[in-house]
């Protein structure tokens, strides 16, 4: 799966917990859960424990009932690895993902605007590049889900967070406040 689908997967992925969630399946769940544990491959990278649950529900506004890690998802075509950390909030999920690339150059060569655009239009989020993170910040969004992604060397940083937790432009300003604090830890 390449990284741009992982994060079209991390949109999809926000909607089908919440699905899960507001369907009151909590037996459902418990299995899909229980699945992703048992399927992971063994973590190199534990991007849950990189910002603190109480740093990351202080910047979201609600409290973490759970956190699930899952990773490295591997991309032959970039070279990349994906780590993953799902958060459970009160009113919805975020999902940080960390994909490093074997070098800033193929970083930058693979995360442009460009790619980002045919890569994500067949699952309809619309791209927009933003500024002040990283050497390249984009805003992603869909029908239910918000993201901040950043480009930073030969990391990149994709948060995608329910739309309905926050309003848009506090969604988008605790968004970024995460991942400013992510790219201090690595």
């Amino acid at each position: 799966m390449s990284h741009i689908e992982h994060l079209a997967f991390a949109h999809d992925e926000c909607n089908t917990l919440r699905l899960l969630k507001s369907a009151k399946s909590s037996a459902a769940f418990a299995l899909i859960v229980a699945s992703l544990i048992v399927t992971s491959p063994v973590q190199a990278l534990d991007v849950c424990s990189l910002v603190s649950r109480s740093e990351i529900g202080a910047a979201i506004g609600q409290p973490i009932s759970s956190v699930n890690l899952d990773g490295p998802d591997q991309d032959t075509d970039t070279g990349s690895q994906t780590w993953t950390c799902t958060y459970d909030l009160t009113d919805g999920t975020l999902v940080v993902s960390v994909a490093e690339f074997a070098s800033t150059s193929a970083a930058k060569k693979y995360i442009t605007l460009e790619n980002l655009l045919r890569e994500l239009k067949e699952a309809e989020v619309q791209v927009i590049e933003d500024k002040g993170i990283g050497d390249r910040t984009f805003v992603l969004v869909d029908e239910e889900s918000l993201g901040v992604a950043v480009l930073k060397g030969a990391r990149y940083y994709a948060l995608t967070a329910d739309k309905d937790i926050l309003p848009a432009d506090r969604l988008k300003a605790s968004l970024r406040k995460i991942a400013v604090m992510l790219l201090a830890k690595l």
